[in-house]
């Protein structure tokens, strides 16, 4: 749980039992967890900068520039979200909530993203199992060296 690790997680949803979950959840890790009730479909995202946004299970296509925009430099994206495949084991989410073959990867393009890691699998076997994409992107940081993200350590 983020909020038990010392961060200030901010839960934007519309659902009850989203927050009915998350809040005992929260105070379970030891942390807090600010709610906000939002239609993402049609209120504003709630002013960032964000130095993570976490998308879910959740695909509003004209969103992902605008979440991309509301992150901090050096920000990162992380979403996951079920794929077209998943239609093979579950009738549900029905295809318009369901991205393509490396659709997700390409959501924020053109919002300064590098994507950082990019799979899609399924999640387990059987019936139970659900195909998803799942993308981290980072948002460039202004003090970034030419060519991309910073080195990583030896």
């Amino acid at each position: 749980c983020l909020a038990g690790r010392g961060l200030d997680p901010t839960l934007f949803d519309f659902s009850d039992l989203a927050f009915l979950i998350a809040a005992p959840r929260a105070a379970d890790a030891g942390g807090a967890l600010r709610t906000v009730r939002a239609d993402l479909t049609v209120d504003p995202l709630p002013a960032g900068p964000w130095d993570v946004v976490l998308v879910r299970h959740y695909l509003l296509r004209d969103l992902f520039p605008v979440l991309a925009v509301a992150l901090a430099p050096g920000g990162l994206l992380c979403a996951c979200v079920a794929t077209r495949r998943n239609l093979e084991r579950h009738e549900r989410p029905s295809a318009r909530f369901l991205v393509e073959p490396g659709e997700l990867a390409d959501l924020g393009a053109g919002a300064d993203l590098e994507v950082v890691r990019a799979v899609e699998r399924w999640t387990g076997p059987g019936p139970d199992g659900r195909h998803e994409a799942v993308v981290v992107a980072r948002r460039a940081d202004p003090g970034d060296p030419p060519g991309g993200l910073p080195d990583s350590p030896p």
